[in-house]
């Protein structure tokens, strides 16, 4: 997450942070590839502490970025889902 927060910390209009936020996974993912390889495979389980941190930061980071369509939380989840499967099906085609 720290290579996350190093590239959008300072980022406030919400269409440029989700951009940059796709950029720098695609580009993770470039430069990593094992590693996010890896990353992909791994369930996070919300019940183990650790992961329920990224969960909910994951969820923080993408509220803020899509706070201008005012989604309840069942519709952030869901929008989260298919960001993920978009983003992570367009860095498989590549």
């Amino acid at each position: 997450m720290a290579y996350c927060h190093q590239r959008v910390d300072a980022i406030e209009n919400e269409r440029d942070l989700l951009l940059t936020g796709w950029r720098i996974t695609r580009q993770f993912a470039q430069q990593h590839p094992h590693r996010y390889q890896v990353m992909m495979a791994f369930v996070l389980q919300p019940n183990d502490a650790a992961a329920a941190a990224i969960i909910v930061e994951t969820q923080q980071f993408l509220a803020e970025a899509l706070q201008m369509y005012g989604l309840s939380q069942a519709k952030l989840i869901d929008a989260m889902r298919m960001i993920n499967a978009t983003l992570n099906g367009y860095i498989a085609i590549e």
